[in-house]
């Protein structure tokens, strides 16, 4: 394609010459066809077509995208995070040119294309400090060349976008005298005002849910707390085991046996939490009772003292004893004995209390 060796058509740019073919070209361009057809003849008998009024860069990517479907060389299409602020100028003024001469010629495909990674473009360099620079040229070259809505529209969403920086740096009052695009920059305020009230709208109704959710999760706590604080015993009849536990203000949880303050456990999958009594230091008070591990809502096991070993007259007494008590132990899950110990059974019994602690003899009452 460069020494136009079997081409039959020229595009003339600034003095450079760029050969094609007219079953190419006007396969894609109805308007390429007709001025073919009034095009004049040169030397050689090739018809020549004159595309000065653009750059011959742009004329070059104009005859790549005929034979490749893409305008641009693939160092082109190379990104980097950061570019300077003329480099980032220069690539967004490009696709403009690009589009505009795929308008001139209605090659939709390309025109497409273009206003498409203009677009793409605009929105890689939104952060660069070198597209808010490059917004007021790009503005003014799709106004000056007449681009369709696409580009403008383009250019006019990022120009909103950046409306706040283009103001402190008095960049705005250069547009007076392009009332169109200025209406494009207003009709995308309204569209941002629009979005940001619907988005705002949308946080409250969620914002609404969730406060809900807290306060009837926070009003199920406080029953629960209440619950926990009022509760002596279990409300089962069959069961009526003592409640421990004790919530402080501070909602520290003790054990209403000892005072003495619990922390929870983690459990295991399908297991209950568990309070584990935790140290208050060399005042704590002296727990009544050895501690325990228990789950709350359940009775601990209470501490069973080993009766001593039986005498041979007991063993040789008829029938079993029928019961077996705790040593004496002073604690609500226990209850207290204030009398002397009695044994009860059939035989010798053993004995509970604060009395005489064990006894022995004949069926004895157990008070």
């Amino acid at each position: 394609m460069r020494n136009g060796e079997f081409s039959d058509l020229t595009f003339l740019c600034k003095q450079q010459n760029f050969y094609v073919h007219k079953a190419v070209v006007c396969a894609q361009s109805v308007i390429l066809r007709d001025e073919i057809r009034d095009a004049p003849l040169d030397n050689s008998s090739i018809k020549t077509i004159d595309m000065s009024e653009y750059l011959p860069e742009i004329v070059n990517g104009f005859v790549r995208y005929f034979y490749t479907g893409d305008y641009a060389s693939g160092k082109a299409q190379e990104t980097v995070d950061s570019k300077p602020e003329d480099d980032v100028l220069a690539e967004i003024l490009s696709h403009i040119q690009f589009h505009h001469i795929a308008s001139r010629y209605k090659v939709g495909r390309m025109a497409t294309l273009s206003a498409s990674n203009l677009k793409s473009l605009l929105q890689k360099y939104e952060d660069e400090t070198g597209l808010v620079s490059a917004l007021p040229s790009a503005a003014r070259m799709a106004h000056s060349l007449a681009s369709d809505h696409d580009v403008k529209d383009a250019v006019a969403a990022s120009f909103t976008q950046h409306l706040d920086k283009l103001l402190n740096d008095g960049k705005f009052s250069e547009f007076h005298n392009m009332p169109d695009f200025l209406e494009l920059v207003l009709r995308h305020c309204a569209r941002r005002i629009v979005a940001r009230k619907e988005f705002v709208t949308r946080v409250n109704k969620k914002l609404q849910v969730v406060k809900e959710e807290g306060l009837q999760r926070s009003a199920a706590l406080e029953e629960t707390i209440q619950l926990i604080r009022d509760r002596k015993r279990c409300i089962n009849s069959s069961c009526r085991s003592v409640f421990n536990a004790e919530v402080s203000e501070t909602f520290e949880i003790t054990c209403r046996l000892c005072c003495q303050k619990q922390k929870l456990t983690a459990a295991a999958p399908g297991e209950t939490a568990t309070a584990v009594a935790t140290p208050t230091g060399a005042n704590a008070p002296t727990p009544l009772a050895p501690t325990q591990m228990y789950t709350f809502g359940q009775s601990p096991a209470p501490n069973v003292a080993k009766a001593p070993a039986a005498t041979p007259e007991a063993k040789s007494a008829p029938g079993p004893v029928t019961s077996s008590f705790a040593a004496p132990v002073s604690s609500p899950l226990l209850g207290r004995k204030t009398g002397g110990g009695r044994g009860r059974g059939r035989g010798p019994g053993i004995g509970r209390g604060r009395g005489n602690g064990w006894g022995e003899g004949p069926d004895l009452n157990y008070n």
